[in-house]
């Protein structure tokens, strides 16, 4: 009522999206140091950052019983996150370009981005709550990678990277495991 500001949110790079919580205890930023930041209304203070996105965050949305947190990114995804944990629900991937714009249906059921590819999608959102992890227990998924060599020939150094990045990319919820003379 008086438009006195309330709360300066300062961050180490420059912040290119913003929404409040529909409960109104939050405000989410996303940035070009690809963080999105949870920042306590009342307080002002920093509650939480979620890491994940290889690219500015451009877009973010809540839902509307402000438990989960979508994010669209210069990475060509958006992410799904659960408020609660800090964990990522789901990535959603597929465009071909920025995604710029994210946001939940009014029911909660679907998501909608729209990319610099010049495509809007809508998603279902449901399917991608049945996959949350328990909190309880980390999952951790293992794939086979079939390998023509027997380990020690040549190529034996570019498998063992790849089994690395997998694991460091995916913060170890992926291992790759190889099988020899496939």
């Amino acid at each position: 009522t008086t438009g006195k500001e309330v709360h300066i949110l300062e961050h180490p790079n420059v912040p290119g999206a913003i929404a409040f919580s529909p409960d109104a205890k939050y405000v989410a930023t996303g940035c070009e140091d690809n963080i999105t930041r949870l920042w306590d209304v009342s307080t002002g203070e920093l509650v939480q950052e979620f890491s994940g996105h290889e690219g500015v965050v451009q877009g973010v949305s809540f839902s509307l019983d402000s438990r989960f947190l979508l994010t669209g990114s210069a990475d060509r995804s958006a992410r799904l996150w659960d408020l609660a944990t800090g964990q990522t629900i789901h990535v959603f991937e597929g465009h071909r370009a920025d995604v710029q714009t994210v946001m939940f249906s009014p029911d909660g059921s679907l998501i909608a981005t729209a990319s610099n590819d010049t495509v809007a999608r809508v998603w279902n959102v449901q399917n991608s709550l049945v996959e949350m992890p328990s909190q309880e227990q980390p999952v951790t998924t293992t794939l086979r990678l079939a390998v023509a060599d027997q380990g020690g020939r040549p190529s034996e150094p570019y498998v063992l990277e790849f089994v690395e990045q997998v694991k460091t990319l995916s913060n170890g919820d992926i291992t790759i495991e190889p099988i020899w003379d496939a």
